[in-house]
């Protein structure tokens, strides 16, 4: 997140995602992605959406791979709830997106960047135990396993 923050505002990064392979997949990726693209109109359109729901999302990965622990129903509400809950704000950062004003399109790039860098460095910070009592995070753990009741008691 914070590489894809310092890209959006024009910033090299300290780390290098093209030694990793990643360069190559993004390059295909937005090739293809150019295609659908030119198609034009709802063609275009509908091949966006289909496209873009391939790309990994950390939140929908952990809802995937919560459901994989689960009874198959449990796991289809799980999920279908969860879509019914990112649905309507998705919905709503697209349509403002479009009816946003051209003149404030650049502010609001720069703005999101440095809330993914925030976010990427917040991410780093609650799952790092440099910042974290060993015992903390270990009843951040186990806190659905059948034991949390004894771990988080004082």
């Amino acid at each position: 997140m914070i590489v894809a923050g310092l890209r959006a505002l024009g910033m090299s990064s300290p780390i290098s995602l093209e030694s990793r392979g990643v360069g190559a997949i993004t390059r295909a990726f937005s090739n293809l992605l150019g295609s659908v693209r030119g198609l034009g109109g709802n063609y275009a359109a509908f091949g966006t959406g289909l496209l873009t729901g391939l790309l990994p999302c950390g939140l929908s990965w952990s809802a995937f791979a919560l459901a994989t622990q689960l009874s198959a129903p449990t796991a289809f509400l799980g999920l279908f709830l969860f879509g019914l809950g990112t649905a309507p704000l998705l919905v709503l950062v697209a349509f403002g997106w479009v009816t946003l004003k051209p003149e404030w399109r650049r502010p609001a790039l720069r703005i999101a960047a440095l809330l993914l860098i925030g976010f990427g460095m917040l991410t780093i910070t609650r799952g790092s135990s440099l910042f974290h009592d060993s015992t903390e995070t270990k009843a951040g753990w186990d806190c659905c396993s059948d034991t949390a009741s004894e771990t988080l008691d004082p």
